[in-house]
């Protein structure tokens, strides 16, 4: 699937995978991971790439997991939600 989506690209392109762009200057970033998920060994790559990003990991967790109807999934909406929220208060301080 992976060659599907980029076609032409390799895969160690920035436009491809974070994993491989310059990480100075990035937006505040939340990065949500399941432990069974595939695309969690990534995540945990770019959490020790940037310490700055606020990596969550959830244990039992599959693919696209925060938007299923469990109360993982809540909690982790919710998370995201307060992290927006305190990015916003950051810029726009009351």
């Amino acid at each position: 699937m992976a060659n599907m989506w980029a076609k032409d690209i390799p895969p160690n392109d920035p436009r491809v995978s974070p994993l491989f762009a310059n990480q100075e200057g990035l937006a505040p970033t939340m990065v949500f991971s399941g432990d069974r998920e595939i695309l969690d060994s990534d995540a945990l790559r770019l959490k020790a790439k940037n310490p700055a990003i606020d990596h969550r990991r959830y244990a039992e967790m599959m693919h696209v997991w925060p938007v299923g109807p469990t109360r993982e999934a809540k909690k982790a909406l919710d998370e995201a939600s307060q992290f927006i929220l305190r990015q916003l208060s950051v810029k726009n301080p009351a």
